[in-house]
């Protein structure tokens, strides 16, 4: 089945058109494919399959997912977790953008503390009582309802957003960023202070172990390559002939003339 999207009459409306004996030949390649059968309508919602072999085989890729299937996964426990962490980080990030920069970052370490917990389900009813404050308990319990996750408590599986739970980014406006281990936070080497005008303290206690040029975070500072060994005439290169520059007939001998000696 095939559905392309086309105007009629100033409506939107599909064109759907099915497909019968399609073939594919020994060179085509299917990366993404996606399959929806009668058995799955129900209701307002379709029920299908999706496969994205050119991702690590525990996700689908999110534009493939969303933008062109307009799905998302079912509740299983790995996207319960996968939606819960990114619910959560959009309404910290929504609600405190200008002011509360301590309560923002308390709340963030919140979340990715109970993620990162030994305890093999999430609830987010209890998050909500145990780690956030009174007036801001509502507003987040209706942010995560409405954006598809249940206040019920499910199986917690970090499979998806596991390397996302290592450390901490902040960013400021002017460009500056920080990225830290979760425990420098939790330990105090990195302190973050609402100065209470819109603007924040970032202060850092460590020991300077290196410094270097603006390179990517995390990244070593590059080494100076080594010279490569070009091969010499006389190696034959597979797949290709020897030849030999040979110079243009029009040109000449390049005639040098010396200066005559200064006089003094």
């Amino acid at each position: 089945m095939q559905a392309n999207e086309i105007l009629t009459d100033g409506l939107r409306t599909f064109d759907m058109q099915y497909l019968a004996n399609l073939l594919f030949t020994e060179r085509s390649k299917v990366y993404k494919v996606a399959l929806f059968s009668e058995e799955g309508m129900g209701g307002q919602k379709l029920q299908g399959w999706a496969a994205d072999p050119q991702t690590s085989g525990k996700d689908v890729a999110q534009f493939f997912l969303e933008r062109f299937l307009g799905c998302r996964h079912q509740n299983d426990p790995r996207e319960l977790t996968r939606r819960f962490h990114d619910v959560a980080m959009d309404w910290v990030n929504s609600r405190f953008r200008t002011s509360d920069s301590d309560v923002r970052v308390d709340y963030l370490m919140a979340v990715m503390v109970e993620l990162q917990s030994s305890a093999g389900a999430l609830d987010p009813a209890n998050f909500i009582e145990t780690h956030l404050q009174e007036p801001h308990r509502d507003d987040f319990a209706e942010f995560l309802q409405t954006n598809d996750v249940p206040l019920r408590t499910f199986d917690k599986n970090t499979d998806l957003i596991g390397n996302r739970l290592q450390k901490v980014r902040v960013d400021l406006a002017s460009g500056a960023f920080l990225v830290a281990p979760l425990e420098a936070v939790q330990d105090g080497t990195v302190a973050v202070k609402d100065l209470g005008d819109g603007r924040t303290t970032v202060t850092v206690t460590d020991t300077l172990a290196n410094t270097s040029s603006g390179a990517a975070a995390g990244r070593p500072p590059k080494l100076p390559e080594q010279p490569v060994e070009l091969p010499s005439q006389a190696e034959t290169i597979p797949g290709l002939e020897s030849i030999l520059g040979a110079p243009t007939r029009s040109l000449r001998a390049k005639v040098v003339h010396s200066l005559p000696p200064a006089q003094t």
